[in-house]
């Protein structure tokens, strides 16, 4: 939403067409993880198993951190796919094998990783400060609406 000099709220057709484009292409993001991060890990494994013999002696882990950085790239894609599946429209799934920008994909390891930040231990005193505020002010708009409904 743009602002004109005096002050009114304007957004042109075409403003809102880029917004929902945006909005379409950080969501196709979002699906496109778990497809892009497997075969990322996959190549890893095929490049450590094409070491000779004499290198991958020293890489004993590394199989077994291969596959957990798996489970943890399919559970970081079902947590994006929750947050995205609001926002999933027929359209949208027709454009799912769309190839996503390099930059798109660095925005969400980043969010992934602030994500994380924010609802860890480390995170907690800044989370406090922060979401406390937020959390009261609504608790206090909204006391009147029984917990149920909120």
């Amino acid at each position: 939403m743009f602002l004109n000099l005096e002050g009114d709220a304007q957004q042109s057709d075409d403003d809102r067409d880029l917004e929902a484009t945006h909005f379409n292409e950080c969501v196709l993001a979002f699906l496109n993880y778990a497809q892009r991060n497997i075969a990322a890990n996959k190549k890893r494994r095929s490049d450590i198993l094409s070491l000779p013999s004499t290198q991958t002696r020293y890489l004993k882990n590394l199989p077994r951190k291969i596959a957990g950085a798996e489970q943890r790239i399919n559970a970081n894609a079902a947590f994006l796919e929750m947050l995205a599946n609001e926002n999933i429209t027929p359209e949208l799934l027709e454009e799912r094998e769309k190839p996503v920008l390099e930059s798109n994909a660095d925005k969400v390891r980043s969010t992934l990783r602030q994500f994380v930040r924010d609802w860890s231990e480390e995170g907690k005193p800044e989370r406090d400060a922060t979401y406390t505020v937020i959390l009261d002010e609504l608790e206090a708009r909204f006391q009147s609406v029984p917990v149920e409904e909120r």
